[in-house]
């Protein structure tokens, strides 16, 4: 059917199949959901039905338990309940009325226009219907996913091939802080040490790698984002030994630079002081200061005696590789070897900064690997379950064997599933509701509303 002109989403929306409603906060999302709610316990719409105009609904009246209404945080399931049970005690009053003459089009449009689609002779049973659902809503199917998820795995431990009881672990920082510094240990103490500063330098400690990862061990979808970095197919092991031949480069990279310094030094700072007046301003700031050109020349000193490392001297004497020093327009650099040693410095500088670009996400999908299985390993020996194992308990029962069976059950119990803030599902979340209701069916006799930000 077509939608009514000036009717509302909530009073249109077909009740099967699978729909999808676009709302971001403070647009009444919760009010649609609450009033979408209405309509399922009053069967509003129902097909062949006598006591409704209508012909959107599901093929009868459902009550709280069958109502599957699944959010992403305690305190979303907590208020939807609340306002659930308060928008069914108001239509169970406007339900109650003598006739439509009670004022409830002012005070309550959306109501009144849903009452309004029920013959007057089967309000009372409608006041019932309703009046029994709010004095149900104790038992309603209103939580959060991962609540839902332990709940679906231990009642069908036996579909789902999971324990009866499993304790449920809140907090998994102290375990996942041990499974992270086991696979430190394995990984970086039999490396060479060129191989294992470059791990160390990339996280710096096994509590650095965890904060990396820890977000990334809460996704299913993780990688699809490591697969955003420039990894290139390349291997852990392979970007290690890159990593360290460029690290071993370097050092003998600004050794030729300062051999070049030291062996045309009086040249160089010659070249300098002709050079200073053509020194771009917006690269060398403060060239017409002597004190601040002056000091400039005193830490090229210090580097070419050794006195500090190239990578920690001031950035002048870094800017003088021939690519970075920049002159005003119609001077040059006179033909120096230390112009072009720099430029080799910064060349293999830069190219150690993109092996760790390449490193990074490498060593973190190793770890992300490795991490979750000995986690994993870790909580199933002791009977043990993290929130994320609870979802990925349940896709993976319904990818299983008995994954029909399992999906056929949930259907049979909860005909109708509304999800909130779906557009916060992970892959893992999304494939449990596609593999128990369908994302795209339009069966009669089940329906699945989506409600997101199409942010």
């Amino acid at each position: 059917m077509s939608p009514s002109p000036g009717r509302p989403v909530a009073l249109e929306l077909p009740l099967c199949g699978s729909q999808l409603i676009e709302a971001s906060a403070g647009t009444g999302k919760t009010f649609t959901i609450a009033l979408l709610y209405v309509r399922l316990v009053l069967g509003h719409g129902q097909r062949d039905s006598d006591i409704s105009s209508r012909d959107n609904g599901f093929t009868r009246p459902l009550v709280p338990p069958e109502i599957l209404v699944v959010t992403f945080s305690e305190a979303a399931s907590l208020e939807l309940r609340d306002r659930i049970r308060e928008r069914l005690v108001q239509a169970t009053a406007a339900f109650r009325a003598a006739d439509a003459d009670d004022g409830l089009a002012d005070r309550d449009p959306l109501l009144a226009q849903l009452r309004d689609d029920f013959v007057l002779e089967s309000w009372p049973r409608c006041a019932r219907h309703l009046e029994t659902a709010a004095q149900w809503m104790d038992d309603a199917a209103i939580s959060t996913i991962h609540s839902w998820a332990q709940r679906m795995l231990r009642e069908h431990a036996f579909d789902s091939g999971s324990l009866f009881r499993q304790e449920v672990v809140k907090d998994l920082t102290e375990p996942t802080l041990e499974a992270v510094a086991d696979y430190w240990r394995s990984l970086v103490y039999p490396l060479a040490e060129s191989e294992a500063a470059a791990i160390v330098d990339a996280f710096g400690s096994p509590q650095g790698l965890h904060g990396r990862l820890r977000r990334l061990l809460q996704r299913e979808d993780a990688d699809l984002v490591l697969a955003g970095e420039p990894l290139a197919g390349a291997g852990l092991a392979d970007v290690l030994a890159q990593a360290a031949q460029s690290a071993d480069a370097l050092p003998e990279a600004e050794a030729a630079a300062r051999r070049a310094y030291q062996s045309e030094s009086e040249a160089v700072h010659a070249a300098l002081q002709d050079l200073r007046a053509a020194m771009n301003g917006n690269t060398f700031r403060g060239r017409d200061s002597d004190e601040t050109f002056a000091g400039w020349l005193d830490d090229l000193r210090a580097w070419g005696r050794g006195e500090i490392p190239l990578q920690e001297a001031d950035g002048f004497v870094q800017k003088l590789a021939r690519g970075r020093f920049r002159l005003n327009k119609g001077s040059s650099l006179p033909a120096l070897q230390l112009w072009d040693a720099l430029q080799a410095w910064h060349d293999q500088r830069s190219s150690g900064e993109q092996l760790q670009d390449l490193l990074q996400p490498a060593v973190l999908a190793d770890a992300r690997e490795r991490v979750s299985q000995r986690l994993a390993s870790q909580l199933a020996s002791r009977a043990q379950m993290g929130f994320d194992g609870m979802i990925r308990g349940l896709a993976s029962a319904l990818d299983g064997a008995e994954g029909e069976a399992l999906a056929q059950r949930i259907r049979t119990r909860f005909p109708v599933a509304m999800i909130d803030e779906f557009q916060d599902t992970d892959p893992a979340q999304y494939s449990i509701f596609s593999r128990i209701y369908g994302i795209d069916h339009d069966a009669a006799d089940t329906a699945l509303v989506l409600i997101g930000d199409p942010k």
